[in-house]
């Protein structure tokens, strides 16, 4: 098919696309070819994984040909644990991207309203788009997220 905005829908092919911060090579180009840069936007580290992460990758380097266990079994436990909870209560994903899309398209229909607060992660307005929904921007208070009036 030559033209897919044809066969997507309509509040769909309203998105945006998101325009994420400089790379940190476009940023060293541009302001410090020849200086250091701590770059601190879209949410990277700049102190680099840490270096248990990184053994951990590394001995895990043999089973990268397996699928990985999807129900993420041993981390919900732990985390069960910790937070004397139990796993049923825990949803796990691959970032907060994933996981606002899959609670989005779970629990909203279209036309229902989504409550986010103002400056929270653009996925919040792609996800009411998405579902066809109205999302309300509840402004900040002081600086922090006001739960009143969210819950209000």
């Amino acid at each position: 098919m030559s033209n897919m905005k044809k066969i997507i829908r309509d509040n769909v092919s309203r998105i945006e696309r998101y325009k994420p911060g400089l790379s940190l090579e476009a940023i060293k180009r541009e302001f410090a070819p020849e200086g250091e840069i701590s770059k601190l936007a879209s949410n990277e580290n700049p102190l680099g994984p840490s270096p248990l992460a990184i053994q951990a990758i590394r001995e895990s380097l043999e089973e990268g040909n397996l699928y990985p266990d999807d129900s993420c079994y041993d981390l919900k436990k732990c985390l069960a644990e910790h937070l004397g909870i139990s796993s049923k209560n825990l949803c796990v994903g691959n970032g907060t991207t994933e996981l606002i899309l899959l609670l989005g398209v779970a629990f909203m229909n279209p036309g229902e309203t989504f409550i986010a607060s103002q400056s929270s992660f653009i996925m919040a307005k792609m996800v009411a788009q998405v579902m066809d929904s109205k999302l309300v921007e509840v402004p900040l208070k002081k600086y922090r997220h006001d739960l009143d009036a969210i819950l209000g």
